[in-house]
């Protein structure tokens, strides 16, 4: 009796491991690149990205055309199960929380790594705001920037895809913002509130906004240039369709016609016959 077993069809022996190569080589779906910008965006609000961590990340996910290029930019993340479960335990100090910096004289310097609060206030007679949020940690999806001196402006350094939205009131000072509106309403976002009787508000980009702009403008064509192609092939599929129905219709009554046809045929005949 012979107990060695029948080697298996060459079609059923594994081939080799690349499932996880390949699976690398698969070209990105426009869904799953929005899967990764969305993901970006909570894990920048929860304080797990700096901003310029968060930006980095994000021009890279809008330049992506693999799933190889996409699966880095969340490998450090918690995802699903894990993160529910880290969310539940996470303690909620410092949620919420309002931090005051108030002075006769002097300003409000902020720069390295840090982390913002839900609303920083800054009280001053004499004295400015300048802040380098490249490093910054963020405690919300949204936080507030509140400014209120006689004398003294905002100054901002913000990285590419952070929305910063601006209100206030200065007697003298202007309004200079050199950062480009960010769509979605999910995007990290920095309320600036500036009031003052002598200075203005500039908020700048940490970095040149053109290869991130030209990252997503490039994105925003290629999906404008899918939907085209889907509509395209929809209105081609639908003519194809039409003219099938009408073909049958034309069809059927010439069927029809040629069996009228027939039956006043037989009945001649046997009228004749």
């Amino acid at each position: 009796m012979n107990d060695q077993q029948p080697e298996p069809h060459p079609s059923e022996q594994p081939g080799p491991a690349h499932s996880a190569a390949g699976g690398a080589d698969i070209l990105a779906s426009d869904a799953e690149r929005e899967a990764v910008v969305t993901r970006l965006n909570s894990a920048c609000g929860e304080g797990r990205l700096t901003l310029e961590e968060f930006s980095d990340r994000l021009e890279r996910s809008y330049t992506a055309r693999t799933r190889g290029e996409l699966e880095p930019l969340l490998r450090d993340l918690p995802v699903g199960a894990e993160e529910a479960a880290e969310a539940a335990v996470r303690p909620s100090a410092g949620r919420g929380r309002t931090d005051w910096h108030v002075t006769p004289l002097g300003g409000l310097r902020r720069g390295g790594r840090w982390r913002m609060r839900d609303h920083l206030v800054s009280v001053t007679l004499i004295g400015g705001v300048d802040l380098d949020l490249r490093e910054a940690q963020l405690d919300a999806p949204e936080v507030t920037l509140t400014s209120v001196s006689l004398i003294g402006g905002v100054s901002l350094t913000v990285p590419p895809g952070v929305s910063v939205v601006t209100e206030g009131f200065s007697l003298l000072g202007g309004r200079r913002i050199d950062v480009d509106e960010v769509a979605g309403d999910d995007a990290p976002t920095l309320r600036v509130r500036a009031f003052s009787l002598l200075g203005g508000l500039r908020v700048a980009s940490s970095r040149p906004y053109d290869r991130f702009r030209a990252a997503r403008e490039g994105r925003r064509e290629a999906l404008a240039d899918a939907r085209a192609q889907r509509g395209a092939a929809l209105g081609e599929a639908r003519a194809q369709r039409r003219s099938a129905l009408a073909g049958a219709r034309a069809e059927r009554r010439d069927a029809l016609r040629d069996a009228r046809q027939a039956r006043r045929d037989a009945r001649r005949g046997r009228r004749g016959g």
